[in-house]
């Protein structure tokens, strides 16, 4: 019967949340990142053998049995079919196996150690080695490396590696307002450290802040970082750990419209 997608997606978020609400974002949070968004899958879709074989391999991985849906479904290909699974990347096996020429390139651009390039450089963070923000910098970090520099702030003189950075950030927590996040940033050690500027340098006027985020987040080079990102930490899991609560669709919709995540 169609509809199986959606049926699989309500399994998966009410096993894996147990009708803990903030834990049901969490986990529709990484449905979405991987192209199952509720809201574009109904109970008459079609059943898809692409999309269902790539929605099993995520239950599985998720420990959600679905065996009695998948028996149960009705698959006949589907021409507009959507998603496909997010592309490999090539060259890379993993977040710590980042291009040594990556690696090297941040370096050289401050990338990591002070990102606003003013020459201080970030409060140390003791952070667990297993903690995301460790994985979602080295891949910030390389892909920034890799594109090159974008949109400097205007009015703020933020670099466009703060400022897509920042705008990481506020996705991977779901802040609500860039007065909220700059206001967090002041204060907050693991933000300035995640971003390579010193509290001195995280002291933003929230309006204009804003404004020169949005407008490095239009830009090409923009939209080219969040595609890597999102593939990357997809790749690696990162967005499902439970020290994050990311806004799925809003990361997306920062993506280019030819990415594939």
């Amino acid at each position: 019967m169609p509809g199986t997608v959606r049926r699989i997606i309500d399994r998966i978020k009410d096993q894996r949340s147990s009708g803990n609400s903030v834990v049901a974002l969490t986990v529709e949070t990484r449905l979405v990142l991987q192209g199952f968004d509720p809201q574009r899958f109904e109970y008459d879709t079609p059943d898809d053998p692409g999309r269902l074989a790539r929605i099993a391999e995520i239950a599985g991985e998720m420990d959600v049995d679905i065996a009695d849906l998948m028996a149960a479904a009705d698959a006949e290909p589907d021409p507009a079919a959507a998603p496909e699974p997010p592309p490999e990347s090539h060259g890379t096996t993993g977040a710590e196996d980042l291009s040594q020429s990556a690696q090297d390139a941040a370096r050289a651009a401050g990338i990591g150690r002070d990102a606003a390039g003013v020459g201080s450089r970030s409060a140390a963070v003791d952070l667990p080695a297993d903690h995301p923000l460790q994985g979602f910098r080295r891949i910030a970090d390389a892909a920034l490396a890799e594109s090159g520099e974008g949109y400097a702030g205007s009015r703020t003189g933020a670099s466009f590696a703060v400022l897509v950075k920042a705008s990481l950030l506020i996705g991977l927590y779901s802040i609500t307002s860039d007065r909220v996040f700059c206001d967090l940033l002041r204060y907050n050690t693991l933000f300035t450290w995640f971003l390579g500027v010193s509290a001195a340098q995280a002291d933003f006027d929230a309006e204009a802040f804003a404004a020169d985020r949005q407008d490095a987040l239009a830009s090409p080079a923009g939209r080219a970082f969040f595609d890597r990102v999102v593939v990357e930490g997809g790749r690696h899991k990162l967005f499902s750990s439970e020290r994050l609560q990311p806004n799925g669709r809003q990361i997306k919709g920062w993506m280019s419209q030819r990415a594939g995540a």
